[in-house]
């Protein structure tokens, strides 16, 4: 009944209750320690990466009742899962917080003792505190690459989230950077402490936040510093509509305007002019912004529009109010 120390040059023989007495693995610390709600214990992760192949890390972590992981920050305390199986499996777990950690690598599937959803974190029915955490490089063969939070009822999980970044994760389904299994399971921290973005989802809809059970008259709200655009679609958030955002920064610059495309173009021009082309029909796609009130175009330039000859990416994602218009049929080709 105290706190525990880990270390990835330490001992699974040492006691783990001091610093200099460290233990080796994550996974031997949670077994070990005891708490209570009278007696909350952490478990302290010194610097460094805690792997299979670096330390004989044993993934995915469980969660345990009222005790926090705490690293050195993001940059310092890496739980790297080399994707054998989630970072973190949390199951009926009450006040487990992670904190000051990097979740990367995990891979969601249905293999032994691991979830196809939540590459990185998988939390259904617990109560969890996540603050400080990196999420990245993760990934589900379902729905949430970096993060999958869902209950067995209507009533809201206690799911908290502050200075967190969720990038560059991945997903077959739903949510690439994090999925909700309803709009109330997770509160984000309304000083716009978190960014999401940059995540990609393989149905084209719901890239970074993908939410369920949306026959329920909820909305999920998301304050957040950084997303990968500041008017999402449901090409990034699924469905948009049932999704109340509050962005600071939009990662992709967008634009009410009619955009062009060419094979030769650059997906870092602006796109607003032939002279200024992008380069994919997607990064158009991403850029623009559209509505009822104001349709726009896609000019695209003579050419072949493939993934070897200039990157472009399929399926296209199609919205509304969005027309594609080529050169000809003979000379645009997709």
């Amino acid at each position: 009944d105290a706190d525990v120390y880990v270390a990835p040059d330490g001992d699974d023989n040492n006691s783990g209750l001091t610093a200099a007495d460290p233990l080796k693995h994550v996974a031997v610390a949670l077994e070990r320690i005891y708490s209570n709600p009278f007696n909350p214990n952490t478990i302290y992760l010194a610097s460094g990466v805690y792997s299979p192949s670096a330390t004989g890390e044993n993934y995915p972590l469980p969660g345990r009742d009222y005790v926090t992981i705490s690293g050195n920050g993001p940059d310092e305390t890496i739980l790297d899962a080399e994707e054998q199986a989630n970072v973190f499996q949390i199951l009926e777990i009450d006040s487990f917080a992670v904190q000051h950690v990097k979740v990367a690598n995990g891979y969601g599937s249905f293999g032994l003792n691991s979830s196809w959803n939540g590459g990185g974190i998988y939390c259904y029915n617990s109560s969890l505190v996540m603050y400080d955490i990196f999420v990245t490089q993760n990934t589900a063969e379902g729905g949430g690459g970096g993060i999958y939070i869902n209950n067995n009822s209507d009533m809201p999980a206690s799911v908290r989230m502050s200075q967190c970044r969720i990038t560059h994760n991945t997903s077959q389904e739903r949510g690439g950077g994090i999925y909700l299994g309803s709009p109330n399971v997770l509160f984000l921290d309304s000083n716009y402490t978190n960014s999401i973005y940059s995540n990609s989802s393989a149905l084209l809809i719901g890239d970074d936040v993908g939410v369920g059970n949306t026959h329920l008259n909820l909305m999920a709200k998301f304050p957040l510093d950084t997303f990968t655009v500041a008017s999402p679609s449901d090409y990034y958030a699924y469905p948009s509509s049932k999704i109340s955002f509050d962005i600071q920064h939009g990662l992709i610059e967008q634009y009410d305007a009619d955009l062009y495309v060419s094979p030769t173009g650059d997906d870092g021009n602006s796109g607003l002019s032939p002279a200024q082309p992008l380069r994919t029909i997607t990064s158009a796609i991403q850029k623009i912004t559209v509505d009822s009130l104001s349709p726009h175009n896609i000019y695209l330039n003579s050419g072949i529009y493939s993934p070897s000859t200039s990157g472009e990416h399929y399926p296209l994602y199609c919205r509304d109010h969005i027309s594609i218009i080529g050169d000809s049929i003979e000379r645009s080709i997709l």
